[in-house]
């Protein structure tokens, strides 16, 4: 129960730093907000049973193309995707490591 316990709050924590950082980087760079509709019809659907979309699984980065290639600033898109992930990543370690040593 413990090890369910802290993977949750690592996942909360990390969420809640991409979303600051979304933030952060609409506000003050301009940086477009996240469209979570495609995420939201996603799960929408998963209680009638439907966990795949062809529409949506057919279609590298939603349309974008290998590594934002199609994308009209493919550049921007590649350091946004970087970014984010980084974010999320070191709030996952650091949390971690926040987690380990209250419990230590």
């Amino acid at each position: 129960m413990e090890q369910a316990i802290r993977i949750l709050v690592m996942g909360i924590t990390a969420t809640v730093a991409i979303d600051l950082w979304a933030t952060f980087a609409n506000r003050v760079l301009g940086w477009p907000r996240t469209n979570w509709g495609l995420v939201g019809r996603w799960i929408g659907h998963m209680r009638d049973g439907q966990f795949t979309h062809v529409s949506i699984g057919s279609q590298p980065a939603l349309g974008l193309g290998i590594c934002a290639s199609k994308a009209p600033r493919a550049n921007l898109v590649r350091w946004q995707n970087l970014i984010i992930h980084s974010v999320f990543g070191v709030a996952l370690y650091y949390s971690y490591q926040v987690s380990n040593a209250l419990v230590s």
